[in-house]
Parts: C-alpha cells; sequence; structure tokens
C-alpha cells in the first residue's frame, strides 16, 4: 500500500498539517463538509503515513500524537533546487509515496516546494493547506521569484480567495476546506484547561492576579533573511507595556511574553531590564499554545494564530495592530 507524506516545519501550518493528519484517521475530530474531498482523496493512503517534520513541528506534531521523522539532508539541506528536487524523488519512490501534504513555509524554508515538484515529477498529487493570509506571494515563489504551485490548495475560508489574487497566485480550484485546526483545539479544550494552575503557578500568579499573555511573533527574524515585516514585535511589545503601566494596572497584572518558537535566544532580553518596575513581567514558553492561553485572563499580539486560537477557546484577546481576527 502507497504511503502518504506529511511535512511541517513552521507552527502555524503544523496545526494545519496535525489537522489534516486526524482527518484522515478514524480517531479525527468532527470533519467539516469541505474536508470530505480532502478525504477522499487521501483514503487510498490513509492506513500508511509518514511524517517529516523540523524546527517547532517535532514538538507541535508530538503535542498532536504523531510521530516524525527528521528531514533527510539529501533534500533538506541548502544546495542546487535540482540537485535537492531529483534526491527527493529517490527518497518518495524508496519510501513508496503516493501523495504528498504539507503547508506553506515562510521565506527561509523551501522544502515544501522541493516536495510538490519532486511529487510532480514522481506522478504523484501534492495536497497544500494554508494556514494565515499573510505573505503568500512569497510562499508560492522560489528565489528567483519563480511561481510554484502544487496540485491541491487547501484553505480555511473563502477570504483566502481574494488574498491569493492579490498576492498574484491563481489558483482557481482552491478548496475551502473549513476550520480543521481550531475543530480539534476546540475538541481538546478540557483537557488543556486541566494545566491552568500548573502554568499560572510558574509564571508566579494567584486567583487574584490579572494574567495578560503576550503572543510574539519572528518578525525580526524574518526580516533577517529578507520577508519585511508591516510591523515590529518588540517595539509593540514596549509599546504595550508602557500603556499597561499607565493604565494603573499596577501589581495585580502579570505580563507574560510568550516567545514565538523560532525567536532568536535571549531577544527579549532587552525588553525586560527596561520594562516598568511597577510590572510583573515573565518570559515563558511553558505549555502548549492552547494551555498558555487558557492560563491567561487576556490574550495580547499582533496577528498571532494564537489570537485566533484564543477566540475559539473563549478567551479575550486584542490586537495591538489592528489585525481582523475572524475566523
Amino acid at each position: 500500500m502507497a504511503t502518504a507524506l506529511f511535512f511541517a516545519r513552521d507552527p502555524g501550518p503544523t496545526n494545519q498539517i496535525a489537522a489534516a493528519w486526524h482527518l484522515c484517521g478514524e480517531a479525527g475530530p468532527l470533519v467539516p463538509e469541505g474536508a470530505e474531498k480532502f478525504r477522499a482523496d487521501l483514503a487510498p493512503f490513509a492506513a500508511e503515513r509518514l511524517a517529516l517534520a523540523r524546527g517547532p513541528a517535532v514538538a507541535a506534531l508530538a503535542r498532536a500524537g504523531i510521530a516524525s521523522e527528521s528531514v533527510a539532508d539529501a533534500f533538506g539541506a541548502p544546495g542546487p533546487r535540482a540537485a535537492r528536487e531529483a534526491a527527493a524523488v529517490s527518497f518518495l519512490r524508496a519510501r513508496g509515496v503516493g501523495v504528498v501534504v504539507t503547508g506553506t513555509s515562510d521565506v527561509d524554508e523551501d522544502l515544501d516546494r522541493i516536495l510538490w515538484a519532486a511529487a510532480r515529477s514522481a506522478g504523484i498529487e501534492s495536497h497544500v493547506f494554508l494556514d494565515h493570509p499573510a505573505n503568500l506571494a512569497a510562499r508560492f515563489r522560489d528565489a528567483g521569484g519563480e511561481l510554484l504551485l502544487p496540485d491541491k490548495l487547501y484553505a480555511p475560508d473563502e477570504g483566502y480567495r481574494a488574498a491569493l489574487a492579490a498576492a498574484s497566485v491563481d489558483f482557481p480550484d482552491l478548496r475551502i476546506v473549513g476550520p480543521i485546526h481550531e475543530n480539534r483545539l476546540a475538541a481538546g479544550r478540557t483537557a488543556a484547561f486541566a494545566a491552568r494552575g500548573k502554568l499560572r503557578a510558574l509564571w508566579g500568579a494567584t486567583d487574584c492576579d490579572h494574567v495578560v499573555l503576550f503572543a510574539s511573533e519572528c518578525g525580526r527574524e524574518m526580516e533577517a533573511v529578507g520577508r519585511k515585516a508591516p510591523y515590529d514585535e518588540i517595539v509593540e511589545l514596549t509599546k504595550y507595556t508602557e500603556n499597561l503601566a499607565r493604565s494603573g494596572a499596577g501589581t495585580r497584572t502579570i505580563l507574560v511574553v510568550r516567545p514565538h518558537p523560532r525567536d532568536a535566544a535571549g531577544k527579549y532580553d532587552a525588553w525586560s531590564k527596561a520594562a516598568p518596575a511597577m510590572l510583573r513581567c515573565v518570559v515563558s514558553a511553558a505549555g502548549a499554545p492552547a494551555e498558555a492561553i487558557l492560563a491567561a485572563d487576556l490574550v495580547v499580539g499582533m496577528d498571532s494564530t494564537m489570537l485566533r486560537e484564543a477566540r475559539v477557546l473563549g478567551r479575550a484577546h486584542l490586537s495591538v495592530v489592528g489585525a481582523t481576527l475572524a475566523l
């Protein structure tokens, strides 16, 4: 029997890949109507699934109950595209892969596109899930600007049609798959809530404290590799911290900064030293995202997926840059 290969790296796409993985199995959550085509296409491969992952996806998939293998260096490491595609084709054939499923990664990761091209060369389909409408133009182009498209493309809602058109990505057969990640998130709410007390104690918060969770982003890291960010997360965090101090939040408020999984080490050190003395500030990546959201009283950020997750989980949420958070 042929194998379905799933690949993930970035946190947002990994959410979609984990949900897609479970859609193929009998233990998956309630299936949105739009996901039936994907389930039908993957049905011949559902019994044999292989997950490849690197970076943040390794831990995220493990939390979702999915064991993954590390990416083979032959096609995962930097190098000439043609050679990497050829190595990927050899891998797909050696492992008996009959279909490839990925998300869309940021500008510093091209393995998803390598796998789409390799799948086409091997005569198999590639299925790709979108997780966020931002930066779509770069997600479907190589370093030289060439447009690279998969065979099947899935989006959570109809709003992605306009976002793709604005990015000059022509994909008329876009499939609206529905809120597959959000369904899984909601289904796991009770289990995630069980960690609330432990996380609040770790942050130094009592039942009387008001915990604000700031969901950061890796904009600075992406600017360093060529993607211009519409805002600077440290600047926005600093402004929010100052506003919080001026509001008289006082000692009953704890501001917990949750680093992005791809943030540079020590990124928040200078901010921590400069934070107003009357505020209690903590930098913590403890707990799964859903657990951290449910342990907080308010989730604040820019345009992070965690703001949308807070909405699904019933937590108050605020975008400091006015991002539209409708699901």
